[in-house]
């Protein structure tokens, strides 16, 4: 797509541009699936607080949906994994030979190992035989100070459950526990005081088709009653069904969860009832596709938003193959007022909100919300893209800035303010010495005859600010533009095309370019190197987000993973 700069100061068709050529003379010149898991096992551990995952499952003889018909309806947070070893085993066409023994050390820690060594125990020969589809984990409020903590699984042979959950207090006994055996509603459970005196330890076999395991009495009873009437259970309440009734590409995902709306909106602001949009609950899954993971993630509201806003991408064909960072959208200024709102109430948010505006407003002389936002209901991209010419021969990348006016007449106002305080400027952020330039076709900031940023306003309305030469990659127009490259067509495979813009990151030219600027001793660090060794895996990130209704946003996420290499 050709592009053409629109003369200032108003737009007509464009002649070559004629502004002096400058030279530079500064010389500042098998199982990498386990990955999520470990990722899973960690948040679980700090206290199974993340949304991680989860889809439409409607078998009745097993599945996330079947498990939550015994599972409390006051459930907050609900964790559910795929016990298919086939499924995890997918897993491991990707990762490096490092990237494992992390993983491996990472997994090591998850509470399912971390209960399996407490009770000296292998998964394959202990929990494998007998246990269905999927494990539960969930967080139950019962009136103390701390939810409960409950694991369920179904069984498909009752004796090696049993033989299970009897192994399991034998060996907790040993270690001290005194486990005595209970009733209550016709049900048997056995319980035994824990080391921490918040807690106890309950294990039940409910009549051979589940066992259940529990941090106290009082969420078993609920189990048990729960089972008896499943009206009663999560699986029948209105945000739980709407969540099983959305689409999902995951065939078949690894990990899916459930978090209700309370605890979500807990997250994002420290007062709720300030809040302008009320969340119902939160649902995501987590699955393999070709290239790597998927994950989806959706937001459930109790009302209608419009806060998405669908993007034409057009932008995204002005950038070059070489933009290796790349977020860009529709109407910023919508999304500055629906961000905004929802932290309203979140001191700590509210409070980065506020030093965005005063740090745009410190460097740029402009205010964000009355001199900048009003002309930002178009699209945008911005982007880094990789450079070594000019002054970016040292960086080896850039900035550049895609900002559809609105409002040309405003935007000019605006950034002639703006090229009046870089003039201005004696340091800082802006070096000193300075000039602005303008010729008909684009205005250029340099030092001397070194351009430090240019700027100009295409035919379509988009202004186009780029560091250094950068604006070469630009015009006429990409010599190959983004969405034709082959690595942006693999990252962003089966994402939804009609989308409210993209995160973009190609991860293999990001970390080639990291890796340029770390300290020594950075690198030596063993953190970095186990990092490191993970990041290695991930081809690229790429986001995506979608309006499923008028109250339900997804936000899709694909890491595409390097395969497998050799040991």
């Amino acid at each position: 797509m050709s592009q053409s700069r629109s003369p200032r100061p108003k737009p007509h068709k464009t002649s070559n541009r004629a502004r002096p050529k400058p030279k530079s003379q500064v010389r500042s010149r098998q199982e990498f699936g386990l990955v999520i898991g470990a990722v899973i096992a960690t948040g679980l551990a700090v206290g199974v607080a993340s949304f991680v995952l989860w889809r439409r499952t409607t078998q009745e003889e097993g599945g996330f949906a079947a498990i939550a018909q015994i599972l409390p309806k006051e459930a907050q947070v609900v964790l559910a994994f795929n016990t298919d070893e086939a499924e995890w085993q997918r897993l491991g066409q990707f990762g490096t030979p490092a990237s494992r023994r992390v993983i491996a050390q990472g997994i090591a820690q998850s509470p399912l190992s971390l209960l399996l060594k407490q009770g000296r125990m292998e998964f394959a020969q202990d929990v494998q035989p007998w246990i269905g589809d999927r494990i539960l984990t969930a967080l139950v409020p019962t009136g103390q100070s701390i939810p409960a903590t409950l694991i369920i699984a179904k069984t498909r042979d009752k004796a090696k459950s049993d033989l299970f959950l009897s192994k399991y207090r034998d060996t907790l006994t040993i270690q001290g526990a005194n486990f005595s055996e209970k009733e209550y509603a016709g049900f048997k459970y056995w319980e035994s005081p824990s080391a921490d005196a918040n807690t106890n330890i309950v294990t039940a076999s409910i009549e051979g088709k589940y066992i259940a395991i529990a941090t106290n009495a009082e969420v078993m009873h609920m189990v048990f009653n729960t089972y008896r009437d499943s009206q009663q259970s999560l699986a029948q309440t209105t945000a739980f069904r709407t969540a099983i009734a959305q689409p999902s590409e995951i065939a078949e995902p690894l990990v899916q969860a459930y978090l209700d709306g309370s605890v979500a909106l807990q997250l994002v602001s420290s007062d709720p009832n300030a809040s302008s949009q009320k969340i119902e609950a939160v649902t995501a899954s987590l699955g393999l596709q070709k290239e790597g993971l998927r994950l989806e993630l959706d937001t459930h509201l109790q009302s209608a938003t419009d806060n998405i806003v669908p993007s034409p991408n057009r932008v995204l064909p002005l950038l070059p193959d070489s933009a290796f960072l790349v977020v860009s959208g529709n109407n910023l200024a919508k999304s500055w007022q629906a961000i905004a709102a929802q932290v309203k109430g979140n001191k700590n948010a509210e409070a980065v909100l506020e030093q965005v505006k005063k740090t745009i407003g410190d460097n740029t002389g402009l205010d964000l919300e009355t001199e900048i936002l009003p002309w930002l209901s178009g699209e945008f991209a911005i982007a880094l893209v990789t450079s070594n010419q000019g002054i970016l021969a040292n960086t080896g990348f850039g900035l550049a800035m895609l900002l559809q006016t609105s409002d040309p007449n405003l935007s000019n106002s605006a950034l002639k303010k703006l090229d009046r305080k870089v003039a201005e400027a004696r340091g800082g952020l802006f070096p000193a010495g300075l000039e602005v330039k303008s010729s008909p076709e684009a205005v250029v900031w340099q030092v001397g005859s070194t351009v430090i940023a240019s700027r100009s306003v295409t035919n379509q309305g988009y202004v186009i600010w780029t560091m250094g030469e950068l604006d070469k990659q630009f015009f006429p127009s990409p010599a190959r533009p983004l969405p034709d490259s082959d690595t942006f067509r693999l990252l962003t495979t089966k994402l939804a095309t009609s989308n409210g813009g993209y995160f973009y990151l190609h991860m293999t030219s990001a970390l080639g370019i990291m890796e340029r600027f770390l300290p020594a001793e950075v690198k030596a660090n063993n953190t970095y190197g186990d990092v490191r060794s993970v990041l290695d895996t991930i081809e690229g990130i790429a986001v995506t987000s979608t309006a499923l209704s008028d109250r339900i946003a997804r936000l899709e996420m694909l890491f595409t993973l390097k395969p497998i290499a050799p040991n």
